[in-house]
């Protein structure tokens, strides 16, 4: 758990003020990433609105189901786990499906279309800006960054 919000917290550090207010203000934060957000709102001298976390709607008799919603399909599984470890960060759950098929080789992962990286329906949106800024290359180390 601490590891988890030391990582949040050095997240949270390296973004813009209006970065980390459009994180808040989406709704979607874990109750830890809530907690290390206002720690850094507070650091940085700003009073953010209130919190309001966005719920899911569900129709009676789909208590925890979830509708899943294909974000990317690739048939390189290691640009998936990329991703899907920067949508985990960011408190988004997922699910890649086909990665052991993919793995078996490239026949395989040729029939299965490539492993595809899901996520919960309600998260769709925000997940598919964060995966178009990967790609983009928006959170790529720049020569002269600091490393430490």
């Amino acid at each position: 758990m601490e590891d988890a919000r030391a990582g949040l917290s050095q997240s949270f550090r390296e973004m813009s003020e209006e970065e980390l207010m459009e994180r808040w203000c989406a709704g979607f934060l874990t109750d830890v990433a809530v907690e290390v957000a206002r720690t850094e709102f507070s650091r940085r001298g700003v009073q953010p609105p209130a919190y309001v976390a966005r719920q899911v709607d569900r129709p009676a008799g789909e208590a925890g189901a979830a509708e899943l919603v294909e974000v990317t399909r690739s048939q390189v599984l290691e640009e998936l786990e990329v991703l899907g470890a920067r949508l985990k960060s960011e408190g988004i759950p997922l699910v890649i499906v086909n990665a052991n098929t993919n793995r078996m080789g490239p026949q395989f992962a040729n029939a299965a279309g490539g492993a595809r990286l899901l996520v919960p329906s309600q998260f769709a949106k925000y997940a598919k800006e964060i995966a178009a800024l990967v790609k983009a290359g928006a959170f790529a180390l720049r020569d002269g960054d600091d490393l430490r």
